[in-house]
């Protein structure tokens, strides 16, 4: 094999690799939204497991910014309950359903969003039925690097 082709496939490695970190990741979308509306939003939860499921997500909506007229839709083979603190829902936990080892599950909320701008953050918990927890709660600091377990976060703008 020569050096060029080599080569080639070291950058397709590592560019695969990195996607599949960055797939990883508990995330939201749409990651962007404008103040004052209401949306739908779609949180994607991926098992990175080889052998467990995950069997619980807990998700704290964001604490600086309370979202009013939070609604859970059904998700199929799972029960949702929310807590409220300070008459807003603080946190949404689903449960009771499995998502597959390397499978990916999918969960809403939907919201109004805060009529200001900047940064939301969705800090989430996913517990595998091995007992295993992955605490999605990292904030990034402007300008730093991504951290290893990163809060999903909505940019309101």
């Amino acid at each position: 094999m020569n050096a060029s082709r080599i080569a080639t496939l070291a950058v397709t490695l590592l560019v695969a690799v990195g996607t599949a970190r960055a797939d990883a990741h508990v995330t939201l979308a749409p990651r962007t939204v404008s103040p004052g509306g209401t949306v739908e939003f779609t949180i994607r939860c991926p098992d990175e497991s080889a052998t467990a499921a995950t069997v619980k997500l807990v998700v704290q909506l964001p604490v600086d910014a309370r979202l009013a007229g939070v609604r859970v839709p059904a998700v199929p083979g799972w029960h949702s309950r929310t807590t409220v603190r300070d008459g807003a829902v603080d946190t949404i936990t689903w449960e009771g359903g499995a998502i597959k080892p390397h499978e990916v599950g999918y969960f809403h909320l939907v919201a109004a969003v805060p009529a200001t701008s900047g940064p939301l953050s969705f800090k989430a918990v996913q517990t595998y039925d091995d007992g295993h927890v992955v605490r999605w709660i990292d904030e990034r600091a402007p300008g730093e690097p991504e951290p290893p377990f990163p809060a999903p976060v909505v940019d309101v703008r």
